[in-house]
């Protein structure tokens, strides 16, 4: 029986969405926007992912403490970025 990748796969692709989107609020891109959706969403939006963020990382953490034998690419990958962001968001942004 073959080991099936697509939560893993899903889980990374949402891992690069939640690090594109803290890439466009770490340099302010958007924060300067005329248009007041756009800031609102974004203001909206950003407690969740914070969240989202320490979960991969907490789940990515476990999976590689857990069995260190069965480590995927997406393990790793998902456990480094999330790990990059959450160490942004307390030396850059404190």
């Amino acid at each position: 029986m073959e080991y099936d990748y697509t939560l893993e796969k899903n889980v990374f692709y949402l891992t690069l969405i939640v690090s594109c989107y803290f890439l466009f609020a770490f340099t302010g891109v958007l924060q300067n926007t005329d248009f007041e959706l756009i800031t609102k969403l974004f203001k909206l939006l950003t407690i969740p992912f914070i969240l989202l963020v320490l979960n991969i990382l907490a789940i990515s953490l476990f999976k590689l403490l857990a069995n260190p034998l069965k480590l995927t690419f997406y393990t790793l990958a998902n456990f480094f970025i999330s790990a990059g962001i959450i160490l942004v968001m307390v030396f850059v942004l404190t």
